[in-house]
């Protein structure tokens, strides 16, 4: 009964862990290269610049700029 109860509470916390990263939200760069700026202006510093293809965790969007995850 015991070992159920177990199977039980780690079936329900994989579900609520499953759930909260099928929550977010992901964007993916698809011009050849974009650059991630400090802040939402293009005169900003870059902070790192992307390839086509890579994927970033989208947290916001400020006007025309996306706020994301930098891993």
């Amino acid at each position: 009964m015991r070992g159920i109860r177990r199977l039980g509470c780690f079936v329900v916390s994989l579900l609520i862990f499953a759930g909260a990263l099928w929550a977010k939200e992901w964007v993916r760069v698809s011009a050849p290269r974009g650059s991630v700026h400090v802040e939402a202006d293009a005169r900003a510093q870059v902070l790192v610049t992307l390839c086509e293809g890579d994927v970033l965790e989208l947290l916001g969007r400020e006007g025309e700029w996306y706020r994301v995850r930098v891993p």
